[in-house]
């Protein structure tokens, strides 16, 4: 749909030589060829590692290439029969940002809270730690059963083993070729209007005469960042999603793992656990800091010319990102409290608090070096700014370290020496990389340019 549709690229075909028809149809080539080489590079060694492991003949192998040329037809011509009624949908979300907000937080947690029932139903019946092996052979007799009861998989299987059943290719080729035809048949006459929508107007800009508020340039700052946030659904989408929703993410983490039977080493295992995964939404939850500067885009010469210093500038950004994740830490101690002991929350939301607060001063420190001003879009920051990248592996490093501690020191006589060799440990790593920060902004703030 992206490529089809809301690619930046459709504005510059549609002023060349070639009509919308030529146009649309080496749209859904590429789009083909971008699926087969997606289901090449993930089917094709599982699906013949299997052949080698079970000695099947050579059937299995040519029956396996055909279906990875073919395969590509059928979520191509389901997504365009779908093309045009999800594309007005997205076009009318995109104008009305707050629809689009609610319809992303209440998508995601559906498909998170669908997806944690799955899994609870299924650990449920199993005992993991004491019948590793009893539960893989469960598992695969679960999904074997499973797929023998759906019509398209059951196929598949047989004509990949018996000849005889080849007639079912030529079947999925034309019921695939069919879909894509009545697909394009609707999509073709909305093509040029729906792909040059992403010219038009996205959100409804209300100007609203507002009063004049005296207040101190930070507190004005922290207020102009925190309407940053909804800049655009996109925008939200990207940096903000896992710190408005950490504490159900984590509550759903901590309800899968009650059904591990563990002893005492176990114990700390899910509490190692517990630390990683708070710590490592922690960090996404920072990712917005290393995009501080780039943001401003050809705006950041205001900067410059504004009576605040460029300390209080950067402190503004800092605090607002360290209130955010905070916000979003206290939220999740208190949901861990029901299935945590208190001590161990008290000390890791310490300790991931002062690690955050490190990792934001960090990204800062990367976008201060090696800004990114000059792009056309919010979809553009994140492709053409590297310091994301790089600041989304120091925050995974960080957290695996930290649930690696509590995990790794399981045999210590003495429970809560982990725990505070994790808060020092958060606390050196703060003050190291909020010191390196003060150095940045004094020697490399005034020479950014537009």
């Amino acid at each position: 749909m992206r490529d089809m549709f809301f690619s930046r690229e459709n504005e510059l075909l549609m002023v060349l030589p070639a009509t919308p028809d030529e146009l649309f149809v080496s749209k859904l080539a590429v789009i083909y060829a971008q699926e087969f080489l997606v289901n090449t590079m993930t089917l094709f060694p599982l699906t013949f590692a299997i052949g080698f492991a079970s000695s099947a003949g050579f059937v299995y192998f040519l029956a396996t290439l055909l279906f990875l040329v073919f395969l590509p037809l059928l979520p191509l011509g389901v997504a365009t029969v779908l093309a045009v009624p999800t594309a007005y949908a997205i076009k009318l979300l995109k104008k009305n940002a707050a629809i689009s907000f609610v319809a992303i937080i209440a998508g995601v947690v559906a498909a998170v809270s669908a997806y944690c029932v799955l899994i609870d139903k299924v650990m449920a019946g199993f005992d993991i730690m004491g019948k590793q092996i009893e539960t893989v052979n469960a598992v695969n007799a679960f999904v074997l059963k499973f797929a023998s009861n759906v019509p398209f998989y059951r196929e598949i299987a047989e004509t990949a083993f018996a000849f005889s059943k080849w007639y079912y290719i030529p079947v999925l080729v034309a019921g695939c070729a069919a879909l894509l035809f009545v697909g394009a048949l609707i999509v073709k006459p909305f093509f040029f209007r729906a792909a040059m929508s992403n010219l038009e107007t996205q959100s409804k800009v209300k100007a609203k005469e507002r009063h004049f508020i005296a207040e101190s340039p930070l507190k004005s700052m922290l207020r102009r960042e925190l309407t940053e946030i909804f800049r655009s659904p996109d925008y939200f989408f990207e940096y903000y999603l896992f710190t408005f929703l950490m504490p159900f993410f984590v509550f759903c983490y901590d309800r899968m793992m009650i059904h591990i039977v563990v002893g005492k080493a176990g114990e700390n295992m899910v509490a190692g656990a517990h630390v990683l995964i708070v710590a490592v939404f922690a960090m996404l939850s920072n990712v917005s800091s290393a995009n501080a500067i780039t943001k401003e885009g050809g705006n950041y010469y205001i900067s410059k010319i504004i009576p605040v210093d460029y300390y209080e500038q950067v402190l503004a950004k800092y605090l607002f990102n360290l209130i955010l994740t905070g916000a979003a830490l206290f939220v999740t101690a208190i949901v861990s409290c029901f299935s945590q002991p208190l001590w161990q929350v008290a000390l890791g939301t310490v300790a991931i608090f002062l690690a955050s607060a490190g990792h934001i001063a960090l990204g800062i420190d990367m976008d201060i070096k090696s800004p990114t001003l000059d792009w056309y879009s919010d979809e553009e920051i994140s492709l053409r700014n590297k310091n994301i990248s790089k600041s989304i592996v120091w925050g995974m490093a960080v957290a695996v370290l930290m649930g690696a501690v509590i995990i790794l020191t399981a045999s210590v006589k003495t429970p809560w020496v982990p725990w505070v060799a994790l808060v020092l440990f958060g606390a050196v790593f703060c003050a190291h990389r909020i010191l390196f920060l003060v150095l940045r902004i004094n020697c490399a703030y005034d020479k950014i340019e537009i």
